[in-house]
């Protein structure tokens, strides 16, 4: 368990490290889509950056979250897959987060890239679902990945 640990940390050290050109990349990655309402203007979602940043070290850190991650299914696929509607304003945040640590940490990182993204993935899924949600209760047609997702769900937790 130490050994793993030490990796953890030297993993979360070097996203660190690596904070400001992950959030430049993630940046140019993001003015250059197509913002699909107001809520995904890259002007306002920058500033989220750092926060979305803190909670992914968080979880790399917390046992609680890693038991989360074996509770529930994760995507896999592209996070800007996830909504087939494409009105989610987070799907180009939360895809071009992704790409960005993939490009620039995603070398570094070696053994625990795949850990790092699984979180990733797993913390912007509760995001994108969570608006997603929303959207659903206000009479809006399902998204089939959503329906899909929560379908997959054991039936004590819906």
């Amino acid at each position: 368990m130490g050994h793993s640990r030490d990796v953890q940390e030297s993993a979360i050290g070097l996203l660190q490290q690596l904070r400001p050109l992950i959030k430049r990349r993630w940046e140019d990655l993001l003015r250059a889509e197509t913002a699909v309402s107001a809520l995904a203007n890259p002007d306002t979602l920058v500033f989220h950056m750092d926060d979305t940043l803190d909670q992914l070290a968080a979880a790399l850190r917390t046992r609680s979250f890693r038991t989360w991650l074996k509770q529930h299914p994760v995507t896999v696929m592209p996070l800007r897959d996830i909504c087939h509607c494409r009105s989610n304003p987070l799907l180009a945040y939360c895809h071009t987060g992704d790409r960005a640590i993939r490009e620039i940490a995603g070398p570094l990182l070696g053994g625990m890239l795949a850990e790092t993204l699984v979180t990733y993935h797993g913390l912007a899924q509760t995001e994108l679902e969570a608006l997603c949600g929303a959207c659903c209760s206000r009479g809006t047609d399902a998204c089939p990945i959503h329906a899909a997702l929560a379908a997959a769900e054991p039936a004590g937790r819906r």
